[in-house]
């Protein structure tokens, strides 16, 4: 799933983030820590692309490989 605003992106990389440091033990909890952490306040579609980010990123976990790709 890619991200195509720069909101998304952002969006994305907070998930990613917390998807790395939980060892991809994510769940719907994550949505208002994300949602604190931007600087921004988000759209209703940002707030949509979030919930399916969420759950696209649950079904897909970042691999030991992307993870060392990414720094």
């Amino acid at each position: 799933m890619q991200p195509t605003t720069d909101h998304e992106r952002e969006i994305a990389r907070l998930v990613d983030d917390k998807a790395h440091s939980t060892h991809n033990k994510l769940d719907s909890f994550v949505i208002p820590g994300v949602t604190r952490a931007l600087s921004f306040f988000m759209s209703r579609a940002e707030s949509q692309f979030l919930v399916r980010y969420v759950q696209w990123r649950m079904d897909h976990p970042i691999s030991d490989e992307s993870s060392a790709r990414h720094g």
